[in-house]
């Protein structure tokens, strides 16, 4: 029960931060928008681990959300030099394999309800995504293809769940990976493409909603199976 009221209020105070992010960065209370920004990510690994506690299966969402946090640090200072770009990207990366990994870990191999014709969807968006993009990106060209080919792969990882758990864990991890394709789209369009005025706003939004989701569907998948790995 301790540690159900401490998941709680960890898991709230994440989207406490998040809504405060969102808020100063409407704003413009650049402080509170660095704060709450630090904060998203540490509080959401506390809520996974008082959850369901240190346990092996936990690992790959636990470095996944690790890289996330990494990323969130070097996008804020991409003012500050395009290299923080850079690691950002690269941080994200990163985390993406580590969200396959953990997909993959908590599906029983046994199981083979998936069917390969529902990643069309991901694979054309990835392909048309980069086409899109292509005349603006320059040196960036291989770097972001092979983000956007992770990306997709995230997502087919995420579709790859069904059959293997709850509805409800399935929905909220594929919801939250198509939100995170979506956050890390609009940071593409706006940084080689098509800036538009909205893009932080829109990109937080989807971003906070799609690690949430994520976490959440992954921690009640752990908590209603035992380990399938």
């Amino acid at each position: 029960m301790k540690n159900q009221n401490l998941s709680s209020i960890f898991i709230n105070a994440y989207l406490v931060a998040g809504i405060v992010h969102i808020f100063m960065m409407v704003s413009g209370n650049d402080l509170l928008v660095t704060v709450s920004k630090y904060a998203l990510m540490p509080l959401l690994w506390l809520y996974v681990i008082t959850a369901i506690g240190f346990q092996k299966n936990i690992l790959w969402l636990s470095l996944a959300i690790l890289f996330s946090w990494l990323g969130d640090i070097f996008l804020m200072y991409t003012v500050n030099d395009e290299i923080y770009f850079i690691a950002g990207l690269a941080s994200f990366l990163i985390a993406h394999i580590f969200y396959i990994l953990c997909f993959l870990q908590l599906v029983d191999t046994r199981i083979t309800s998936f069917k390969w014709k529902f990643a069309l969807p991901f694979i054309i968006y990835g392909i048309l995504l980069l086409v899109y993009l292509y005349s603006g990106l320059g040196d960036m060209r291989l770097p972001v293809i092979v983000y956007a080919v992770v990306i997709t792969l995230m997502g087919i990882a995420s579709l790859h769940r069904i059959g293997n758990t709850s509805d409800y864990s399935f929905a909220f991890v594929l919801i939250g990976a198509l939100l995170f394709i979506a956050s890390d789209s609009m940071i593409a369009v706006n940084k080689f493409q098509s800036p538009f005025h909205s893009a932080p706003f829109l990109i937080m939004v989807t971003y906070i909603a799609a690690q949430y989701l994520i976490a959440s569907g992954c921690v009640m998948h752990i908590k209603e199976k035992a380990p399938l790995s």
